[in-house]
């Protein structure tokens, strides 16, 4: 966010491991962080499906 901030971006975009259930309940995933915090728009992107 400091980086966006810094540089004036018009968009975050990060990736995402796509992780659910408890492993997400223990720690807050990075991208719901941002979303909260960020004044900025925010493009998640997931990994493809196998």
């Amino acid at each position: 966010m400091q980086a966006a901030e810094r540089f004036g971006a018009d968009i975050i975009c990060l990736g995402t491991h796509g992780r659910a259930g408890l492993s997400a309940a223990i720690s807050k995933p990075v991208a719901q962080q941002i979303m909260a915090k960020s004044k900025r728009p925010l493009l998640v992107v997931h990994p493809p499906t196998p």
